[in-house]
């Protein structure tokens, strides 16, 4: 890195190199506006990074595998990304999309006493699914077809917005306990059983419309890294359009004039 920076005056200085941050950074430099980015660490996604075991020494000096490899990353944050929705919309619109490349997930399942289940999120899945009853096949069918479609103004949602979504599923469409919870929390995303119906079901309906968008699975996953990868993409991006990178230097203080000059 040089050891003085060509420019003195920017119009925005981001901080930390995570996925939020790196979107913004990329974002300004798309409206050409002059940007400095800087991070402490030598490499780039923060909180969002995915480093490779030989990485996660210097991260964590607590740790220290047994075998360095690089055959293998950790992400620090976990992320699974619907396959619509404005996130995809805005890897595409950014051209962030070209700088990586995404898998599937093969299945969504859900842990229960007897071992782990498929969650079914198709009319396919449904058929094909052997420990559903036929009934319960039926209902859960109506249900999907419900939640797929534009259900804000329904009947059936109509004064149960706020009650939760477990007790909805069960109540309006007679779908039993088990399979209720399984689309409760794999399928919506609930974190308990009193989630909210409305907001539940709009993330059931990002669930559904994005089973058959790019395979079978609902959610994309970067191949090499995760949210790391995307929040590199991002600077990338933002490096492309002019934005100015530090890596591996700390803002010691920052001072506020009232007046611009």
């Amino acid at each position: 890195m040089q050891d003085e920076l060509q420019e003195s005056h920017y119009d925005a200085v981001v901080i930390g190199t995570g996925l939020t941050q790196s979107i913004v950074a990329g974002a300004l430099a798309a409206a050409n506006k002059p940007i400095i980015h800087i991070d402490e660490s030598e490499s780039y996604g923060g909180p969002h990074a995915s480093l490779a075991l030989s990485e996660l020494s210097s991260f964590d000096p607590a740790f220290h595998p047994s075998l360095v490899s690089r055959q293998y990353s950790i992400s620090l944050t976990p992320h699974l990304i619907p396959a619509t929705g404005p996130f995809i919309a805005a890897l595409v619109n950014s051209g962030v999309s070209r700088y990586g490349s995404f898998v599937l997930p093969k299945r969504v399942v859900v842990c229960t006493q007897e071992g782990f289940k498929n969650v079914p999120a198709n009319k396919q899945d449904v058929f094909k699914d052997k420990t559903i009853g036929l009934v319960q096949k039926r209902r859960l069918i109506k249900f999907l077809m419900f939640a797929t479609g534009d259900f804000e103004n329904s009947s059936e949602l109509n004064g149960k917005e706020t009650a939760p979504l477990l007790e909805f599923v069960r109540d309006v469409f007679g779908i039993d306990k088990e399979l209720a919870e399984a689309l409760s929390y794999a399928v919506a995303f609930c974190v308990d059983a009193k989630d909210q119906t409305l907001p539940g079901l709009l993330r059931t309906r990002t669930y559904l419309r994005s089973v058959g968008r790019y395979g079978p699975s609902p959610f994309l996953i970067g191949h090499y890294g995760g949210s790391g990868e995307l929040a590199q993409g991002f600077c990338r991006t933002c490096a492309v359009g002019g934005g100015t990178y530090v890596l591996g230097r700390k803002v010691v203080s920052i001072t506020r004039h009232d007046e611009v000059t």
